[in-house]
């Protein structure tokens, strides 16, 4: 726990690594938590509003030593009628923040990106891997580099710290999202395509090691590029039967002839700064299925 004292503006607060990193607080800070759909949290101070609205920056403290963007559009998969809220929130929103902490004394900005910014490989993943290009991208990856490259402008006035976040999951998670559907379809007995004999491969990350992450990064003034990815990689046919195994159903595959486009994740500089994430999905498995 931190011991360290500070003000930290959170936006995001309604997701699910918001709702996670605000439910526990460090002690030491004092958390203005800012969206339209918030918890109501005894060490939280909720700001309502929308980060679409253009004049959202006054409504905000006139002092934060840090800031920690969570929020992003829900409207990510709604192409192309989603794309103006996908860029409110994700990109514009981002510059009137950091602007608002620059100009507030702000010590450092946090981002959350995506690991989907990057172009598919054969090897794993590190901070130095190639960025989509506009012959590549779609909508919410576009956004997400959009941000971090209106964050690079930054680095020189306060610590900007992007993390790029791989297939986060845990409970509460809308149900649209990877695990959540998962757990659904094997539950209903409906087919789960792979695509080759084994899916994709990824390295899933708890949520709860997420938000301590963060954590972490407040406390430690850390500026630069993470990948932040879960402490193994598994198959997607592998997490699959460990859900199947916990519910007692056995998952249904529908094996796909095409190669799979995997996601292993290079967790190097992770591991130096922050050390290891603790949870691997079997050990968290049973508070994923139970809801």
């Amino acid at each position: 726990m931190s011991m360290l004292h500070k003000t930290v503006l959170l936006t995001g607060g309604g997701g699910l690594l918001g709702r996670a990193l605000a439910s526990s607080v460090p002690d030491g800070w004092d958390v203005y938590s800012v969206g339209r759909n918030l918890p109501q949290l005894p060490s939280v101070t909720n700001i309502q509003l929308d980060l679409t609205d253009p004049d959202f920056c006054d409504h905000l403290p006139a002092k934060v030593d840090a800031v920690v963007h969570l929020a992003q559009s829900r409207r990510f998969r709604e192409f192309p009628s989603g794309s103006m809220d996908v860029f409110a929130v994700n990109s514009i929103a981002t510059l009137k923040l950091v602007d608002y902490a620059q100009r507030v004394g702000c010590k450092q900005f946090v981002y959350a990106s995506t690991g989907g910014v990057y172009k598919p490989i054969d090897c794993a993943l590190t901070e130095k891997s190639p960025i989509l290009d506009c012959e590549a991208s779609s909508i919410y990856p576009a956004s997400k580099i959009s941000a971090e490259l209106i964050l690079g402008a930054y680095k020189s006035v306060m610590n900007v710290a992007i993390l790029r976040f791989f297939f986060i999951y845990g409970e509460g998670q809308e149900g649209s999202m990877l695990m959540p559907r998962l757990v659904s379809s094997i539950k209903n007995g409906d087919p789960i395509n792979l695509a080759g004999e084994n899916g994709f491969s990824f390295c899933p990350l708890y949520v709860g090691d997420a938000a301590d992450l963060v954590s972490s990064v407040v406390d430690s003034e850390y500026s630069g590029v993470l990948n932040v990815a879960g402490p193994s990689v598994v198959s997607l046919r592998e997490v699959c039967d460990v859900i199947g195994t916990t519910i007692g159903r056995a998952p249904v595959f529908n094996v796909l002839d095409s190669a799979p486009v995997n996601f292993v994740v290079d967790s190097s500089r992770l591991e130096e700064k922050f050390g290891r994430m603790h949870h691997s999905f079997e050990s968290v498995v049973g508070r994923v299925v139970s809801e």
